[in-house]
């Protein structure tokens, strides 16, 4: 025989009240976690270290590693959740949202159309030049002060071949030059059109297949670090360049990032935040642009973006 366990119908609750009893619950929990109550808020990261370190012994301790936990972590009423995307797709996800932040964004006039950025939490060097350090003497001439070539007299004035990553911007005065020496000049420019483009290019310059390449000098010096050749490069920046470039955190234009995107707002500004993301970005920097980072950082004004 089977017993079966029975209700009077007065006693029985029905489905709808069995759903509204949990639904009142669950919102209990959260008020009590003082959490919002909003759809979940999508922290998009990629790969790029030594900003964002997804492996090995430093994992989790880049420059936007930390300033991104810095942050977040005073945003406990968020239901937030970190994923992972490569740059490009990165990008896509920010335009189309419908609920999505980051760190990795450079500003720009056609990104804040979709995308909006809060004020500057710090400073980088804008993009530089590395060589082989026994290479410095095919320099000297363009040097326009102690740690500075002009890419524009270099590449009009020498026969340095040099490397880049295709689907990068360098920002607008560099990239100009880029152009201009790619039809005068063809052959002078090797373009890398992979994810991981600027340790294909170290490999290349260590070939001797390049003589020079571009990118952020706190990249290229940590991935001279990882391949065990730090002391083999040389890192410069350039005179076209701006003195500094901002960073910022950056939410899709999208009501569902209101609210985290006012407390990211005041997170920017906070000295916790803003010390923890110096201290570590001078950590990967390349020890002879130090004091150059320093002096540079009495002027924030003359940055860009």
């Amino acid at each position: 025989m089977i017993l079966r366990a029975s209700y009077d119908s007065a006693e029985k609750p029905s489905r709808g009240c069995r759903a509204m009893l949990a639904c009142a619950i669950l919102l209990l929990a959260w008020s009590a976690a003082g959490k919002v109550w909003a759809d979940p808020i999508l922290w998009i990261v990629h790969a790029m270290p030594p900003a964002n370190i997804v492996e090995g012994p430093d994992k989790g301790q880049g420059y936007g590693d930390v300033v991104v936990d810095a942050a977040l972590n005073s945003l406990s009423q968020y239901d937030i959740v970190r994923t992972e995307a490569p740059a490009v797709r990165e990008l896509q996800m920010m335009l189309q949202g419908p609920a999505d932040c980051t760190r990795d964004l450079m500003q720009s006039a056609k990104r804040e159309e979709s995308i909006r950025f809060t004020a500057p939490f710090g400073y980088v060097l804008p993009v530089g030049l590395f060589v082989r350090t026994g290479d410095q003497a095919r320099f000297t001439s363009y040097l326009t002060s102690g740690q500075t070539v002009s890419l524009q007299a270099l590449m009009h004035g020498s026969s340095i071949v040099l490397g880049l990553a295709e689907r990068r911007r360098y920002g607008d005065a560099i990239d100009k030059i880029v152009a201009q020496v790619r039809v005068a000049y063809p052959g002078r420019t090797v373009a890398v059109y992979e994810d991981n483009s600027t340790v294909t290019l170290m490999k290349m310059l260590a070939a001797h297949h390049i003589d020079a390449l571009l990118a952020y000098p706190a990249e290229e010096y940590y991935l001279a670090g990882q391949l065990g050749t730090p002391d083999q490069y040389h890192a410069y920046t350039l005179a076209e360049a701006p003195p500094l470039v901002s960073v910022r955190f950056s939410c899709n234009r999208n009501p569902s990032t209101d609210g985290i995107f006012a407390d990211l707002q005041a997170q920017a500004s906070a000295p916790a935040v803003r010390a923890a993301y110096q201290a570590r970005y001078e950590r990967w920097l390349p020890p002879n642009l130090l004091p150059l980072y320093q002096e540079r950082l009495k002027h924030p004004e003359l940055s860009t973006n």
